[in-house]
């Protein structure tokens, strides 16, 4: 799996008899590849093209290909950002990539180009999410370490 081309890379902790291992997966739109491994680390290396994954540091190592984020894994983090601390520009944040996506696969089906000026609607939306994002988020008190390993609010 070194040519250009996609590749989708995850891992899923399991246990056998009690010690823990992980699942590694590495796909292609043909081929699957799966390793189990006592440590969580490995990348395969020698990949190229884009590899999509979660933000896993260790996936970051891979030199000579472009990174791309799976929105699967921004959902999730953005559904915890909504309903655990009440962001509610994480449920729009949400809302807009759900929409992207179904505008994009619906065009897709119908094998057209989405129009420039949509493109730039969506863009400029996700902007302004971002922006109002980070806005909130340098408004909070900073995090300070506390007793017993646990974070404090100022």
């Amino acid at each position: 799996m070194s040519g250009p081309g996609v590749k989708h890379l995850d891992e899923t902790g399991f246990r056998v008899a009690g010690r823990g291992q992980w699942l590694h997966v590495l796909s292609t739109a043909q081929l699957t590849y799966y390793r189990t491994s006592r440590q969580r680390g490995g990348v395969l290396a020698g990949l190229r093209g884009i590899l999509v994954h979660d933000h896993w540091a260790s996936y970051f190592t891979v030199d000579g290909v472009l990174h791309a984020m799976c929105n699967i894994h921004h959902l999730r983090e953005l559904e915890a950002l909504a309903k655990i601390d009440g962001e509610d520009w994480a449920r729009r944040m949400q809302q807009l990539l759900r929409r992207a996506k179904r505008v994009v696969d619906s065009a897709r089906e119908r094998g057209v180009a989405l129009p420039r000026s949509l493109l730039e609607k969506i863009a400029g939306r996700y902007d302004e999410l971002v922006r109002e994002a980070l806005a909130y988020h340098e408004g909070l008190e900073p995090l300070r370490p506390a007793t017993a390993g646990h974070l404090e609010v100022n």
